[in-house]
């Protein structure tokens, strides 16, 4: 029994042991033959499968997640935005998931980002990255949807930016003085000090300027710029929750401080326009139908005798709207010159536009700011807004000019409600269209700050769009104009409103009417100069004082403050309506003989006033303070200047239509690009939003770069406002052009009727119609 039960005992044991060496053999038998088989497949990139999780990790995340359990632990995050995280760090950790590798390799990789001791303060990471992350996720069900935040942290100032502050002031008490240290502390007694003793004595006996002095020397930048960096999160994580992620590693430690954190999540659904994007593509879709249809009939229709639907739908034709851009002539041969001055004056403001809009972050290398403004010889394309002075001198001479040639000097002729609503009505659907188009350019393009950029506009233009619509946007909240470039239609609707009065006045009395106008010369600029002297604003354009030009959030500066009123412009305005009553009066254009003397004296004139008004500010440029006398009797002195400056090269050009810069600028070429100008001018904020707002690089503050930035927008710009010319802007001339005509028509009976004199009204109709467009593309300007 016992030995029974003994064997059965040893039995099974025996069996166990029999048992488990030949599992521990067959196990490692299958261990050496998976080894052998992965071995057995050979790969070029094997050591990038032998890299550790925890070196992956690392390279990976950020920093702030590194420890991620010590993290978690000390910030209370909101629950969903902490599971998100874990599931993305995990991912990383050990399944090295492609979803969540994009989602941390998305974040700008320094706190200090690269270059920024050359002025490259923003690291943008990778914002269409950041936005991928969802299409390599296949599980609907956790779906991580991204957001990309834009971190904005500024270096504290000791001070608020000052009203007048310029690139070149020094910034006091940001770090001790060297030179009064050096000769005051006893380097020994500080060395037993504490750390900043420390570095301070380090900053002593430094051979070589210390990172503290160099930045105290460009500090000035900093009132204008912030380190801005670019991260990647769940969209689950709130405001608050980002906050906390960037408590640590921003920055904080030098004494940053948090600015704004501005997140964009990807948007999972589709498009779906609101009830004004709705509105617009109602308007915008029933105009291209029509214009289709109408090139489609002005295609296929040879008729010559048309009805007047049949003419209307003709209007909208961009077949024979382009014809009439492209190959219509000037009816009067004095304004020839005037097509290529119009065109260099917008390409000068577009030029300056790009180069005023981009902000200080968009440029890499930004401590070179202020030399790169201060150059000498970039001075005349900086000072572009005497671009602007000059189409209104030229709206002042064509206004006085239209209206004595339509009335022929016959105060009966002059309609007055018709003066002040057609330049109206012709402004206004160009405008609308602009504010129109304006709302669908938000889902059409994407960029680290794009959804800043548009929710700036869209928030202005749905507080102040019917400010556009009475042309007072450069008078009432100016702060958030729909459309700054905008005020210069209101200002120029404004000037036209107010011309009337000399424009009554020398129709009855020529005399008078011109003592008038120089009676608003004078008045305006005695209220422009006292303006500027009571509010100490600036002598003109000091381009590096940038607070005077656009605060950092695009509003308007002190400069603009005064630049955007219509009495600042109105006498350069009316010393072109001078010029104008003279053109028509035509005594002294006729009875002028030109001798090389009087030659020699206009040109050395025009050459000296030009270079006045450009360099005539320079001394600010480098911080000289304001004085209030000086600016006051500097910035009216200078537009006055520059306006005589413009009529006697007008005058040069159409007395000597044979002369150099006649030929130049009455150039064949000039003329379609002329009548474009307006449509340019409106468009090409649109292009400039686009080209600035959807950028993911830095600009190069370079003059290679720049150049190649600034041609391409207005090359950009000309094509855009070329469609706009010829889609939208030409119906309404040509609807203009019909009314105008039907207006002369009457004008042409009550003449009639007051002289007894029979007119033909029936002659040359279509010849009058297409000079009347001809003149209304002229006397609109901008």
């Amino acid at each position: 029994m016992d030995y029974k039960h003994r064997y059965d005992y040893h039995d099974s044991g025996f069996r166990f042991y029999v048992l488990l060496i030949v599992a521990l053999t067959l196990s490692g038998y299958c261990t050496t033959n998976d080894e052998i088989i992965i071995n057995h497949f050979d790969f070029f990139w094997r050591s990038l499968f032998n890299v550790s999780d925890e070196f992956f990790a690392h390279s990976i995340l950020p920093t702030t997640f590194f420890n991620n359990q010590k993290f978690f632990s000390q910030n209370n995050l909101t629950s969903s935005c902490q599971n998100d995280l874990r599931i993305a760090i995990e991912s990383v950790w050990h399944l090295r998931e492609i979803w969540s590798v994009k989602l941390f390799n998305s974040w700008s990789k320094s706190m200090i980002p690269a270059g920024m001791f050359m002025g490259t303060l923003t690291d943008y990471g990778d914002y269409d990255q950041c936005m991928s992350i969802t299409d390599d996720q296949e599980s609907n069900q956790s779906l991580i949807i991204p957001q990309y935040c834009l971190i904005d942290m500024s270096i504290p100032m000791p001070k608020p930016r000052p009203t007048t502050h310029n690139y070149y002031h020094h910034t006091e008490g940001i770090i001790p003085d060297k030179d009064l240290l050096a000769k005051t502390v006893n380097l020994d007694f500080i060395a037993d000090q504490d750390l900043s003793s420390s570095i301070i004595k380090q900053m002593i006996l430094a051979p070589n300027p210390t990172i503290h002095e160099y930045l105290a020397q460009v500090s000035s930048n900093f009132y204008y710029s912030f380190i801005r960096r670019g991260i990647c999160l769940p969209s689950s994580c709130t405001t608050n929750d980002v906050n906390k992620i960037i408590e640590k590693d921003f920055g904080q430690e030098f004494g940053w401080q948090l600015n704004a954190v501005i997140c964009t999540p990807k948007s999972m659904q589709k498009w779906r326009p609101n009830a004004l994007q709705t509105f617009s593509i109602f308007i915008i879709g029933s105009l291209l139908i029509v214009t289709i249809i109408a090139a489609i009939y002005d295609q296929m229709s040879n008729k010559k005798n048309k009805t007047i639907s049949q003419k209307i739908l003709m209007w909208f034709s961009p077949i024979s709207n382009t014809r009439k851009l492209l190959f219509s002539e000037t009816d009067d041969e004095n304004f020839n010159c005037v097509h290529g001055l119009k065109f260099l004056s917008i390409s000068w403001i577009i030029i300056v536009h790009t180069l005023a809009w981009i902000d200080l972050n968009g440029f890499r290398n930004s401590f070179r700011m202020k030399f790169f403004l201060s150059k000498f010889y970039l001075q005349p394309i900086f000072k572009g807004f005497f671009a602007v002075e000059t189409f209104f001198y030229l709206s002042g001479m064509l206004t006085s000019y239209s209206a004595l040639k339509y009335t022929r000097s016959n105060y009966r002729n002059l309609n007055k409600t018709t003066y002040l609503l057609l330049r109206y009505l012709r402004l206004t659907p160009q405008l609308i269209l602009f504010m129109l188009i304006m709302t669908l350019l938000p889902p059409m393009f994407d960029g680290p700050i794009w959804s800043q950029l548009m929710t700036s506009i869209s928030d202005q233009c749905s507080k102040t769009w019917w400010h556009n619509l009475i042309y007072m946007q450069n008078l009432i909240d100016i702060d958030n104009m729909c459309g700054l470039h905008t005020w210069y239609l209101a200002a120029d609707m404004q000037l036209h409103w107010l011309s009337l009065i000399p424009v009554i006045w020398i129709i009855k009395n020529p005399r008078n009417g011109l003592l008038l106008t120089k009676f608003f010369i004078i008045a305006f600029i005695i209220i422009t100069g006292f303006h500027i002297y009571l509010q100490n604003l600036p002598p003109g354009g000091i381009v590096t004082t940038q607070s005077d030009m656009l605060e950092e959030d695009r509003t308007p500066g002190a400069f603009t403050d005064i630049f955007f009123k219509p009495w600042s412009n109105a006498y350069v305005f009316f010393v072109g309506f001078i010029f104008g009553f003279h053109l028509y009066d035509s005594k002294l254009v006729h009875s002028f003989f030109w001798t090389k003397t009087k030659i020699v004296a206009c040109w050395l004139l025009i050459i000296y006033s030009y270079l006045f008004c450009i360099y005539s500010t320079m001394p600010w440029i480098y911080g000289q303070p304001y004085n209030r006398l000086l600016s006051s009797i500097s910035y009216p002195l200078n537009r006055i200047v520059w306006s005589i400056m413009l009529t006697l090269l007008l005058f040069m050009c159409i007395t000597r239509p044979q002369s150099m810069i006649a030929r130049i600028l009455s150039w064949r070429v000039f003329r379609p690009l002329s009548r474009m100008t307006l449509s340019v001018y409106l468009t090409h904020a649109i292009v400039l939003h686009v080209a600035l707002g959807s950028r993911h690089i830095l600009i190069d503050l370079s003059i290679t770069s720049l150049t190649f930035l600034c041609s391409s927008t207005l090359l950009l710009s000309y094509a855009v406002g070329s469609v706009f010319t010829i889609l939208f802007e030409s119906p309404i001339v040509n609807l203009f052009g019909y009314v105008k005509h039907d207006l002369l028509r009457q004008l042409q009976l009550q003449q009639h009727l007051n002289n007894n004199n029979s007119i033909n009204f029936n002659n040359n109709n279509q010849k009058k119609e297409k000079r009347i467009i001809n003149i209304d593309r002229n006397t609109t300007n901008v």
